[in-house]
């Protein structure tokens, strides 16, 4: 993994994001709305049905009052003109319920009140109105009922209230259509006489306007509903996009701010940019995160000096312990406590020892910081520096592959050397003895812009255990009970520093055919 590798939060493949949630909210807001509108029209249609009957029946105790008495002329005394603009039908019958006279029509005349009248002939409507009729009308009203087809030339349908006029009472019946679920409501009032009951005017009248009414304000709800949503999710979508691209921002940066290792990047600062100077809730998280590195950095220099100080302290009572070891073994020449005497000096010199390695790690990162960097051949430095390794391990068979071209990077040659040490040492440690440790450095092409340096070698697999933190500092294989030499696991997070400080990487995995490991380091060549 390079140092500027990131790692990130998993991710699905889709999520219910905030995108999603502003939608959803405006989908069940298109959905509510309707809904409840259409309650309030039928609430609405019901009470104009009510309101429409009370006024039948008042009109036409008007009309039985004007009619009376049936013995004279009763052409002239209902206003014609006036009941056919209304779509009122007037029936007058006698008391045998024979039709002496009709006037009106169930057609209205007068269509000045009818909601999807012609627009352009009413001053009120506005443009919406206008356009709903010429445009969404056509579309999703039901045919419009043709009372004309459902008047009666004989006479109307003597029904119950009929009936009851003509007993001297007042009936009030309504007929149901099955067509844009309409109605016919009728009124049948007595008409009295010197004598008692002499006829029955029956009044009717369709619902064609509170029909016409209610289905436009559906389609006027549908529209300014689906207009508002749009509206709505727009701005949903603006904002929670603006919401999104702060979130995303602020997780790149807080995630870029601390390497794989878990240090924090102080090339890119300890407070983070993003939402920083906010004053809403991703503000305080911003700053909340910005703490949060300040003590996360602060705490790591605490583990880089502690080190130090620790081996700063613990060298003043072991060398008390030496000098008193000393001064012992010039008191006792025995053999027994020879012995002990050489025994105690093994313990002494393998805490030194790991003291120096716990000292090294520590100043290791500022000494790597302010090391200055050269142009140098790679491919040749590696070349010369096996040889000279090999000829202090004889025991070991060491192969050297290195191609043309030559392979220039920019570094410290001093700390290559280191890690290659390094690895070549850990190469020796597992390889099975009299199998060659082979070294490699080259391309993936001729032209490609960075270099393999690999380290090859038989012996046991990688530990699964191990994967994910070999390279880290104090992380080991090996028995340290088994020799006097300490392993403390510096010797790879070496490697690893080193290769990040020539701008590269370190892997290590398994042989292909399982038979031993490879450690490669990519570094970037110089231009």
């Amino acid at each position: 993994m390079s140092p500027d590798t990131v790692p990130t939060t998993a991710r699905r493949p889709w999520r219910f994001g905030l995108r999603a949630q502003g939608l959803a909210v405006a989908l069940v807001l298109l959905v509510v709305f309707p809904l409840v509108h259409e309650h309030y029209v039928g609430e609405m249609r019901t009470r104009l049905q009510q309101a429409q009957q009370r006024a039948l029946l008042d009109v036409t105790e008007a009309y039985a009052r004007a009619l009376q008495p049936l013995s004279d002329p009763v052409a002239e005394r209902l206003p014609g003109a006036s009941i056919a603009r209304s779509g009122f039908q007037v029936w007058l019958l006698d008391t045998e319920l024979r039709v002496r006279g009709h006037w009106g029509s169930l057609v209205r005349q007068d269509t000045r009140f009818m909601a999807d009248a012609d627009p352009q002939a009413d001053p009120q409507a506005d443009a919406l109105d206008r356009w709903i009729v010429r445009w969404v009308h056509p579309w999703v009203a039901p045919d419009t009922v043709d009372f004309s087809d459902l008047e009666r030339a004989s006479g109307p349908v003597l029904d119950d209230a009929v009936r009851a006029a003509a007993q001297g009472s007042i009936g009030v019946q309504q007929r149901s259509l099955s067509t844009r679920d309409a109605r016919i409501f009728s009124v049948a009032a007595p008409v009295w006489g010197a004598s008692g009951v002499e006829g029955v005017v029956v009044v009717e009248q369709g619902d064609d306007t509170i029909t016409r009414a209610a289905w436009h304000a559906r389609e006027r709800l549908a529209v300014t509903t689906l207009l508002a949503f749009l509206v709505v999710a727009g701005v949903l979508a603006l904002y929670a996009g603006r919401l999104t691209r702060r979130l995303l921002a602020l997780q790149a940066e807080a995630e870029s701010a601390v390497d794989a290792q878990g240090r924090v990047r102080r090339s890119r600062g300890l407070r983070l940019q993003a939402s920083h100077d906010a004053e809403d809730e991703l503000g305080d998280l911003s700053r909340s995160f910005s703490t949060l590195l300040q003590r996360l950095d602060g705490y790591h220099d605490y583990l880089q000096k502690l080190a130090r100080l620790l081996g700063h302290e613990l060298r003043t009572p072991i060398t008390s312990i030496r000098m008193s070891l000393d001064n012992l073994r010039a008191l006792s020449t025995t053999p027994a406590d020879a012995v002990y005497f050489e025994r105690t000096e093994r313990g002494m010199d393998r805490i030194n020892r790991v003291l120096s390695a716990m000292g090294e790690a520590s100043r290791l990162e500022e000494m790597l910081a302010s090391s200055p960097r050269i142009r140098f051949d790679l491919g040749a430095f590696l070349h010369d520096y096996v040889n000279t390794f090999a000829a202090g391990r004889p025991d070991r068979i060491f192969e050297v592959c290195v191609g043309p071209p030559a392979a220039w990077v920019l570094g410290d040659p001093d700390w290559a050397a280191q890690m290659l040490d390094k690895l070549l040492s850990n190469a020796c440690d597992f390889a099975v003895a009299g199998t060659p440790i082979v070294v490699a450095c080259e391309r993936d092409a001729p032209h490609a812009r960075q270099v393999r340096v690999s380290v090859s070698n038989q012996g046991p697999r990688l530990p699964a255990a191990l994967a994910t933190s070999l390279f880290e500092p104090f992380s080991s294989v090996r028995d340290g009970a088994a020799s006097d030499q300490p392993h403390l696991g510096i010797g790879l997070h070496v490697v690893r520093l080193v290769a990040e400080y020539h701008g590269g990487q370190v892997a290590a995995q398994d042989r292909a055919d399982g038979s031993g490991v490879v450690f490669t380091v990519t570094l970037p060549l110089e231009a």
